[in-house]
């Protein structure tokens, strides 16, 4: 039978060298002679193969690619385990602490275990954990700045601010969320997914309060809560902007009816940004145009164009700009009034810019984009102030505490970083 070694590792003495494969056993192999030993199990093999192997005192540590973690004799290497647990996962790395009364895990899924093998029962602690995929959104409470949202494929996560702790986790297995919003009160998460719909979760218990099937035609893309909890907007990938009425009279189960669709736009909604007035909204496209629509009249009051697929937006301080950027790395800041171009800058070297965070008194606003960097802007100078490096791929969105000491930038490859101001 034809093999594929997936890890290798050697006794201490020199003497044997053991290898995993995808078949879902182990080689025992002579280090002088190159000769195979024995290899085993012989029967009922480790599921998905062996991802990582290491040796201990006489014994293997196993990692196998259902997230069994096992420990067996590696005299004989069959099933017969020692002890046995299941991860979250296919184990890819695996490390002994000390005299090797720990061990540390990773698994495929982003999560990093630690598990005592001196007890009876193996019992993972689950260290650390992230998205396994891309971070589509990052989201803060509005008056809370010690936790944030973020979504990605499969799941909704709460994360504690100062720690990075995960607080909550949503999951809705098999699709992808693209944005989250937290209602004024907090007392509920909006989610925009790809099969169309909106779906709203209670933060501290994660149980689902309402859906909107068929929210939108294609992806739901965008979406925003207005300050009195009562109505939503929402964006799609066909292009399409949604007012949603929430009617609060059932607290246990709402109701959401459609109060008005606005279809100007020809492409995916990249971003919605509410006035503070609740009275307009602006929304950003991959069309090239970003659009400042009446929430009274449900009807487009300016829209501005460019040679570029919108990805962010902001409103200054006093509203009566806005901030853009996209595809073509340039910022640019428009008049609200009658959408004429006041002021264009590069906003990167290489790449697009994805995202983008004012702070509240409007003096500065931040940027990152495909160049992973996180770019500090000085509003009225238009000038970078301050640089940070972290990510190691595309940073899609960011976020700013509401109290405007932290902020957390999310990206492609799954990482969450959190900054200091």
């Amino acid at each position: 039978m034809k093999r594929n070694v997936q890890s290798v590792t050697i006794d201490p003495d020199d003497k044997f060298f053991y290898c995993g494969t995808t078949t879902g056993d182990i080689l025992k192999i002579n280090f002088e002679t190159k000769l195979l030993v024995v290899y085993g199990p012989q029967k009922n093999r480790f599921t998905l193969g062996v991802e990582t192997v290491r040796e201990m005192k006489g014994r293997l540590l196993v990692g196998a690619g259902n997230g069994e973690m096992a420990i067996v004799d590696s005299t004989a290497l069959e099933k017969r385990k020692l002890a046995s647990c299941n991860l979250h996962g296919s184990i890819r790395s695996m490390d002994i602490r000390g005299n090797g009364h720990q061990i540390y895990c990773g698994t495929s899924e982003n999560n990093v275990y630690r598990i005592n093998i001196e007890t009876a029962e193996l019992s993972p602690d689950l260290l650390k954990t992230c998205h396994g995929s891309a971070v589509n959104d990052v989201m803060f409470p509005k008056n809370e700045s010690s936790l944030f949202a973020t979504v990605g494929k499969g799941d909704v996560r709460i994360w504690q601010t100062g720690n990075g702790k995960e607080l909550r986790r949503i999951e809705v297995p098999n699709i992808t969320c693209n944005a989250v919003a937290f209602s004024p009160d907090g007392m509920s998460i909006v989610t925009a997914w790809n099969d169309g719909k909106l779906r709203a979760y209670l933060p501290e218990s994660g149980r689902l309060i309402y859906e909107v099937p068929h929210a939108h035609h294609l992806d739901a893309t965008a979406v925003v809560i207005t300050e009195c909890n009562r109505k939503i907007i929402s964006g799609g990938a066909e292009g399409a902007i949604r007012v949603w009425n929430i009617d609060l009279s059932n607290l246990k189960k709402p109701t959401v009816s459609l109060l008005a669709t606005m279809k100007e736009h020809k492409c995916k909604i990249t971003a919605i940004k509410l006035r503070k007035n609740m009275q307009q909204c602006a929304t950003a496209s991959e069309d090239g145009t970003c659009i400042i629509w009446d929430l009274e009249r449900f009807t487009r009051s300016q829209m501005v164009m460019a040679n570029s697929l919108f990805q962010c937006l902001v409103w200054n301080i006093d509203e009566n700009q806005i901030v853009t950027s996209g595809t073509d790395r340039k910022i640019c800041y428009w008049e609200a009034l009658d959408g004429s171009l006041i002021r264009q800058m590069d906003g990167s070297m290489s790449g697009s810019v994805n995202g983008m965070a004012i702070s509240n008194d409007g003096s500065k606003y931040y940027t990152g984009g495909d160049d992973k960097l996180v770019k500090v802007w000085d509003y009225d100078g238009g000038i970078v102030t301050a640089v940070g490096s972290g990510h190691s791929d595309q940073i899609l969105k960011l976020a700013l505490s509401p109290d405007n000491e932290s902020m957390v930038s999310v990206s492609r490859d799954g990482a969450i970083a959190i900054w200091t101001i």
